[in-house]
């Protein structure tokens, strides 16, 4: 039993830093494999707003035609692969454009994204950054979402427009947003 101890605590040897060199080599290579996926599979904005259901046209009233008080929201891709949305405030005003620069689920019904706008058509507010965190509601039978709902919204200067679901402005819930049937669906 000494001599077996003893062996296991041996002082190191020109082999045993080699063994040790080797193993701690070993332990770096399996490391970057295990957590390069993770790399490897990090989703895009798009691909985060797809999987929430956000594509396609928002509005609180589809029926109704976009205008300056009830706009219309349309999330889509980009030619160039980004997320993109578009904001249509109705005839005679041109869509304004923005930049989903990330998207992160919180949780299956809550998503946080970060938009700038990124069009010459906001004037004085382009390249302005605009946090929010919205909430959805599904269809239970079909699991499709139906309509959602800004409950935080800051824009970068620190300006809250929404605060734990209350418009700042209206002292009123924030409006719940419809998904709009396209005219080819």
């Amino acid at each position: 039993m000494h001599v077996a101890a003893r062996t296991l605590i041996s002082p190191p040897t020109r082999e045993s830093g080699k063994y040790r060199e080797q193993s701690v080599a070993f332990a770096a290579v399996i490391v970057s494999v295990l957590y390069a996926p993770s790399v490897w599979a990090t989703e895009t904005a798009w691909e985060i707003l797809e999987r929430f259901g956000l594509r396609g046209t928002w509005a609180t009233s589809c029926d109704q035609p976009a205008t300056p008080k009830s706009f219309h929201t349309i999330f889509v891709k980009g030619t160039d692969g980004l997320a993109v949305r578009e904001i249509d405030y109705g005839a005679g005003f041109p869509i304004r454009l923005t930049i989903v620069e990330s998207a992160q689920l919180i949780s299956p019904s809550k998503l946080k994204i970060r938009v700038r706008n990124a069009d010459p058509n906001w004037g004085k507010t382009n390249n302005v950054i605009h946090e929010a965190v919205m909430i959805k509601e599904s269809d239970p039978k079909t699991n499709e979402i139906v309509r959602i709902r800004v409950i935080e919204s800051i824009l970068s200067d620190g300006t809250v427009l929404v605060k734990d679901g209350i418009l700042k402005s209206l002292g009123k819930p924030s409006f719940w947003s419809y998904k709009c049937r396209s005219a080819m669906s």
